[in-house]
């Protein structure tokens, strides 16, 4: 009955074991980089307004200063906006002013009509002492955009849902932010209706490498590692008994290291030859195996030529 060789069962059950978790590392956690925040940016932003009428005998004050309006009795705004960011590392930031009519119609949940106007050209700035504030006003014409909506109604024969955005728009070292204002558009009335937070914060964050990966892969090579070494030592130690057998009248295997201190060593490139200068001196080759190595040895007279092959 072959006995069970118990190292090379654990060693499979180690590599087995590695080879899974490396597995397990790459499949529930995927190659992803995590962000670690390094800087949040207090934001603060603001939008006033001024709406100035048409001539008419109804209204005193202009500009107007109300909740909603009549919107046939608008004639334009003057907007200001103001967008102040503090605290940052960012190295630069650019913003334009745009305006944009959205057109929707019932039922259907994307706009079927867009325009954008662009009210000012991007402005691009260094940041300096790590704060910067902008302030911008624009002015909107109000009655020229609805009346271009109901021109595009007329030209169609379609009823629209259609606002106007009014947007300052800012993208600070890649990261885009904006103040945003709504109106309504062809109604009645109409009202300007901010979209935007008055505080808020624009958060840094530092890409790291998701170590988790390379555990997984650090843990696979490693079980490579270990089988390629297995392979290798089996290779070898295959090797040595095949020449064993080969060779058996040639080769005398001893227990104890031969003395060969004050002797001339001749180390030969492989096995084959040291064969040869056996047999070409009708002499006899020395085995002694160690925990690491095979070592092959033919002495004549002061010199001895040697070859080892590695156990691992």
């Amino acid at each position: 009955m072959k006995k069970l060789n118990y190292a090379n069962i654990f060693l499979f059950i180690i590599t087995t074991l590695i080879s899974l978790l490396g597995v397990a590392f790459l499949i529930f956690k995927p190659l992803e980089n995590k962000k670690t925040p390094t800087h949040i940016s207090p934001i603060t932003k603001n939008a006033t307004y001024e709406v100035y009428l048409k001539d008419n005998p109804y209204y005193n004050q202009n500009p107007l200063n109300t909740n909603a309006y009549v919107a046939n009795s608008i004639d334009y705004l003057n907007i200001y906006f103001d967008y102040n960011y503090g605290e940052t590392n960012a190295h630069s930031y650019s913003y334009n002013i745009t305006a944009e009519i959205i057109g929707y119609v019932d039922n259907i949940n994307e706009p079927i009509w867009n325009k954008k106007f662009i009210l000012t050209n991007p402005t691009t700035k260094n940041i300096n002492q790590n704060k910067f504030n902008i302030k911008e006003k624009t002015t909107i014409n109000y009655s020229y955009y609805n009346n271009l909506v109901s021109s595009y109604e007329n030209s169609y024969n379609i009823v629209l849902d259609a606002n106007l955005l009014i947007s300052l728009n800012i993208e600070i070292d890649g990261k885009k932010d904006s103040i945003e204002l709504n109106m309504p558009l062809t109604k009645t009335t109409t009202k300007i209706i901010p979209n935007y937070q008055e505080t808020n914060s624009i958060t840094t964050s530092k890409e790291q490498f998701n170590s988790n990966y390379l555990i997984g892969i650090i843990l696979l090579l490693t079980s490579i590692f270990i089988i390629f070494i297995k392979k290798s030592k089996t290779s070898n130690l295959n090797y040595s008994k095949k020449i064993l057998k080969e060779y058996k009248d040639l080769i005398i295997e001893v227990n104890n290291k031969p003395n060969i201190t004050n002797l001339n060593i001749l180390k030969v490139n492989n096995l084959e030859d040291l064969i040869y200068i056996a047999e070409q001196n009708n002499l006899n080759i020395i085995y002694y195996k160690t925990i690491n190595t095979y070592n092959f040895y033919v002495i004549i007279n002061n010199y001895v030529y040697s070859y080892e092959l590695r156990a691992t």
